[in-house]
């Protein structure tokens, strides 16, 4: 019998898994695993910022005609803070998309809830603004490319801007890009 713990036998196993093939990562951030569309549960061991909150919202709160709809019926917020997210990944480039949905009536006006999305320490999204952008209701979905990883992690943080509703986040998204040497997306 081993002296590690099955958990991190566990943890070990899959981080080896991961580094040998570069596959896509879909998360419901928030919420459980959909299988039938490939997103995986909440990945609540790799938070970076333990004071956050998860939103349960009624069923197709925000509307879309899409396999995706049940993504946005939970969120992640930050109480205060920012939402953070370090994810084990094969060495190599890839594209990150984040979900985002504005749904909490109070917030229904332009400049109400506002926040940077960060990847490896990088600004790559300044002063999002949901509603200003989509409207109640609605989903956001923000894409960037060529994100190389950091020493075999990807490291995600929706910042708070000062005077604005806390960040939130519904769905994180990290495909290999063509260009990875272990794999294309």
């Amino acid at each position: 019998m081993s002296s590690v713990p099955f958990f991190q036998r566990a943890l070990i196993f899959f981080f080896i898994l991961l580094t040998a093939v570069a596959q896509p990562l879909r998360f419901n951030i928030g919420g459980p695993s959909f299988e039938a569309i490939n997103f995986a549960e909440d990945p609540q061991l790799n938070l970076l910022s333990p004071n956050t909150a998860i939103i349960s919202l009624p069923p197709s709160t925000v509307p879309l005609n899409s396999s995706w709809q049940p993504i946005y019926d939970t969120y992640r917020y930050a109480l205060g803070g920012n939402i953070g997210y370090r994810i084990p990944v094969a060495p190599g480039m890839y594209s990150v998309a984040v979900g985002f949905a504005e749904t909490y009536p109070p917030n229904f006006q332009a400049g109400k809830r506002q926040f940077d999305l960060l990847i490896n320490g990088v600004p790559r999204f300044n002063r999002l603004d949901v509603f200003a952008t989509v409207g109640a209701n609605s989903p956001m979905y923000l894409r960037t490319d060529n994100i190389p990883d950091r020493n075999g992690t990807i490291t995600i943080v929706v910042r708070r801007i000062s005077s604005r509703e806390n960040p939130m986040l519904s769905a994180l998204v990290i495909l290999p890009t063509p260009t990875s040497p272990l794999g294309s997306a």
